[in-house]
């Protein structure tokens, strides 16, 4: 069963793809959260399968999108939801 997503993960989805908010301390900006929280979020998302969290030196440098998030992604029928975002 696919696991269903929702307008926020989405958005995230496109702010790691298009605006690159890939890291903890991105996406906590843009989120106007704690880095810490921004990470979990991070960590919730490889664990989805949505992204992969790459690694510099042993330090968390970006997440980029795996095959799966780029299907959801690209997914027509969250077009809609895409279309505030530009």
């Amino acid at each position: 069963m696919k696991e269903k997503i929702t307008r926020e993960d989405f958005k995230i989805l496109f702010w790691i793809e298009f605006m690159n908010d890939s890291d903890p301390l991105r996406l906590a900006d843009r989120l106007k959260i704690s880095k810490d929280e921004a990470y979990k979020i991070l960590l919730d998302f490889k664990n989805r399968g949505w992204i992969k969290i790459v690694d510099r030196n042993g330090k968390f440098y970006e997440s980029i999108l795996t095959d799966e998030g780029r299907k959801i992604f690209e997914d027509k029928k969250y077009d809609d939801w895409k279309e505030g975002l530009w």
